[in-house]
């Protein structure tokens, strides 16, 4: 379903994952599950995603593209391959978030943006989520605004991320 490049990508988040889940005391097996099948539908047709959208997630529409994955992925996670709820729960909020994440929603969510592969310095982010989630988390949240705002770039467009901002650097 994915290509190599997009494989050892989805390999390295879940290694990351396993590694923060460890020392988070979350479980790191269901944290590696997770990694491995979060970007499943990233190569998904356009219309068939929207399509999965439409009938199984219209509380989520409109929905920018680029998240389109996490909602497809946690639907084949669920409908194809069985995954236990938690992980669904991961994938289907990994890329933009949301409000009242979840310590497990976390963790991907942070080791998919720290993992070692990125073409960005991820060093010092991962070693904070790796010691401390939650800390670990927040200054992620925090350098993303701080990089969209350099960027010009709304963060807020779209209303899943807008909540997790609004929630997190507001608390």
């Amino acid at each position: 379903r994915v290509s190599v490049h997009r494989f050892l990508h989805s390999l390295s988040v879940a290694k990351t994952a396993y590694t923060i889940a460890e020392n988070n005391s979350l479980d790191p097996i269901l944290c590696y599950h997770a990694g491995l099948l979060h970007d499943i539908a990233k190569d998904f047709a356009h219309e068939e995603a929207l399509a999965i959208m439409n009938e199984a997630y219209k509380e989520y529409m409109p929905c920018p593209d680029f998240a389109l994955h996490q909602f497809i992925g946690a639907y084949l996670a669920k409908n194809t391959y069985h995954v236990p709820k938690d992980v669904i729960d991961m994938i289907q909020f990994h890329c933009t978030g949301k409000a009242e994440m979840t310590r497990y929603m976390k963790c991907l969510y942070s080791a998919d943006e720290v993992e070692p592969l990125r073409e960005f310095e991820t060093e010092d982010k991962r070693r904070r989520c790796i010691e401390n989630l939650d800390l670990g988390f927040l200054y992620l949240v925090r350098k993303q605004v701080e990089y969209f705002k350099s960027k010009n770039i709304d963060y807020n467009e779209y209303f899943l991320a807008k909540q997790k901002y609004d929630y997190y650097l507001k608390n």
